[in-house]
C-alpha cells in the first residue's frame, strides 16, 4: 500500500527479515508473513495521535476552490454523503450558514434536495485543483494469499496514498475490503479502480459513502 515513505519504512521496521517494501511483498506472497499481520501493523500507524493529527489537517486544507458558479464570495464544502472530486459532474446545495455544499449530481441527497428545494440548487464547474481529496472504495474478492501485496502494488504504481485500511474476511473464503485513499480528480480515481479490477480474482470494486458520511 502506498502510504508515503515515511510510513512505509515504519511497517518495514516491523516485519521481521525486511529491509524495504519489497522484501515485505514477497514475505506475504510467500505466506512468511500473514496479510493480517501487515494490515494490523498499518493500523497501529495509522491510529498513532500524530498520524491522526496530520491526516486531519491535511484534510482540512484539501477544501475546493476552483469552482464556477456565478455566486462569488461565498464558503464552499465537499459533501460527505457522497466525496465528490474534480473534474466529474457536480451540482452546490446553497445551505444555510454553511455556504455552498457540492455533491455529485447523481447524488441521493441532492437529487432530494432538488425535489424539495429546487430554488437552493445551482449549477457548479469544478475543475482539478491540484489537491487531494479523500474517497471511501470497497474491494470485494477471494482471499487469496498475495491479494494484498497485489492491490498494494496498484496503489503504489498509481501513486494512491492510503488514508485508512479496513479488511474483513468471511468463512466462503472471500474478502471485503475497505479503503479510504486520496486522489487528485476524477481520473486519478478512475484510473485506481480500472488498475484493481483487473485481477480475476477481485469481483468488484465499488466507490461507497464513508461510514457516517452526510
Amino acid at each position: 500500500i502506498y502510504l508515503g515513505d515515511e510510513m512505509m519504512a515504519q511497517i518495514v521496521a516491523k516485519i521481521k527479515d525486511s529491509e524495504n517494501a519489497s522484501d515485505v511483498f514477497s514475505r506475504v506472497g510467500s505466506g512468511l508473513t500473514s496479510v493480517r499481520a501487515v494490515v494490523d501493523k498499518i493500523k497501529e500507524l495509522i491510529k498513532e495521535p500524530a498520524e491522526a493529527a496530520q491526516l486531519k489537517a491535511r484534510t482540512r486544507i484539501a477544501e475546493p476552490t476552483l469552482i464556477t458558479t456565478g455566486i462569488d464570495n461565498v464558503m464552499l464544502k465537499r459533501a460527505r454523503c457522497c466525496q465528490p472530486v474534480p473534474g466529474e459532474e457536480v451540482v452546490g446545495y446553497v445551505s444555510r450558514g454553511r455556504g455552498i455544499v457540492i455533491h455529485q449530481k447523481v447524488c441521493q441527497n441532492a437529487l432530494a434536495l432538488l425535489d424539495s428545494e429546487p430554488e437552493r440548487i445551482t449549477p457548479v464547474r469544478w475543475e482539478p485543483d491540484g489537491k487531494m481529496y479523500e474517497v471511501t472504495i470497497n474491494i470485494r474478492s477471494t482471499n487469496r494469499q498475495g491479494l494484498l501485496a497485489d492491490i498494494s502494488n496498484c496503489f503504489s504504481e498509481s501513486k494512491t496514498n492510503v488514508v485508512s485500511a479496513q479488511i474483513n474476511t468471511t468463512r466462503h473464503n472471500t474478502a471485503d475490503n475497505e479503503f479510504t485513499v486520496e486522489v487528485r480528480d476524477i481520473k486519478h480515481l478512475r484510473d485506481v479502480m480500472a488498475r484493481l479490477g483487473q485481477f480475476s480474482d477481485i469481483f468488484s470494486v465499488l466507490r461507497v459513502a464513508p461510514k457516517g458520511g452526510r
